[in-house]
């Protein structure tokens, strides 16, 4: 989004890349800010008008504009159009409405120092949005830092979710603030594993799982949500099979997520973490309760698709979570939105 604002709220104007089903774009435009919503997806951008009327801000100063966000600032910056702030929120993959080809770690740096040329002289902020680890925390600072906080001043911030969660309990617990690459780490492997690297022993375990269940609840409802589309992708799916969250985050994690998305009536099973019991044995489990004869698999990480195959199950890697691609090259298929992961599964389901 792009805001050019010579006082705040009224004169507000922001711009929202990537804008999706328009969270970032309803929340300014209720602030009193004028929001220009860009995504290449047509559909998407129909999704986020019909979510400002059912938000009764379709009254609001708002261009709905359906492009490609590249060639969308280029066309800005020839105009001499400006905007105060800059909201952007970048898939992993992607392509725009002509055929172009998005990929976050080759195009962010380029996209990003392009769209300094659309910030007003005295801008108020720029956010942006990662679902990748080729884009660590640290990265995406000295991206800002250098194309944005050089130029214009001001401070740049960054946080992952499941880094921060990870700093945070061990921090609690003594050991300091451990590094960005140990907390990244964590992301995939169960908790036995976890402490077995940390070094936390029976003695500590219980306070362990304290601190993770409760750290998780509360970023999971302050900073959390689902990727854009999720919703689309379960009401898609959910009349035509029974849908579960297998985790190796706590059950009160899992129960965290649901309850702060609004999707439990969707979800048939759900499980976090339990000792000694692998994803395979789960899933297993539930196969076997729920008198199914195939199950789809969908996960993020390497060892997601190998308790896949441990449990004969159809496995899909999506792209847009924690893992590389190239870690996910076993599974059965790969999908770069949640959109993509809804037409896979009912088309295996035929």
């Amino acid at each position: 989004m792009a805001i050019n604002c010579g006082a705040i709220p009224d004169a507000l104007l922001e711009s929202e890349l990537f804008g999706y089903t328009g969270g970032a774009t309803l929340a300014c435009l209720a602030a009193g800010a004028s929001v220009t919503h860009v995504d290449a997806s047509k559909g998407m951008v129909a999704w986020a008008r019909e979510n400002a009327a059912a938000s009764e801000l379709a009254d609001r100063p708002c261009r709905w504009i359906v492009d490609d966000c590249a060639k969308f600032v280029e066309r800005e910056i020839r105009r001499g159009r400006k905007y105060d702030a800059i909201i952007m929120d970048p898939p992993s993959y992607g392509r725009g409405p002509g055929g172009e080809v998005w990929k976050l770690e080759q195009n962010l740096w380029p996209f990003v120092s392009l769209c300094a040329g659309v910030l007003s002289d005295d801008p108020l902020f720029v956010i942006i949005n990662s679902y990748t680890t080729g884009l660590s925390a640290s990265v995406l600072s000295y991206v800002t830092e250098s194309v944005f906080t050089k130029k214009f001043g001001g401070r740049s911030d960054s946080r992952e979710l499941g880094r921060e969660t990870y700093k945070r309990v061990f921090e609690l617990m003594g050991f300091g603030r451990i590094s960005d690459e140990l907390a990244d780490s964590f992301n995939g492997p169960d908790a036995d594993e976890v402490c077995r690297v940390m070094g936390i022993g029976a003695d500590r375990r219980a306070e362990y799982d304290e601190l993770i269940e409760r750290v998780e609840g509360e970023l999971t409802h302050t900073l959390g949500r689902m990727f854009p589309g999720t919703e689309g992708m379960l009401d898609a799916l959910c009349p035509h099979a029974a849908l579960a969250i297998l985790t190796n985050g706590t059950q009160s994690y899992c129960e965290a997520c649901m309850d702060a998305f609004g999707i439990a009536s969707c979800i048939a099973l759900h499980s976090g973490f339990v000792s000694g019991v692998s994803k395979a044995q789960r899933i297993l489990q539930w196969k076997k309760e729920l008198g199914a004869v195939r199950v789809i698999c969908v996960g993020d990480r390497e060892t997601d698709i190998l308790n896949a195959r441990k449990a004969d199950a159809y496995a899909i890697g999506v792209t847009y979570g924690m893992g590389s691609r190239e870690e996910l090259e076993g599974a059965d298929a790969l999908c770069d939105s949640p959109a993509q992961v809804a037409k896979v599964c009912l088309k295996w389901m035929e």
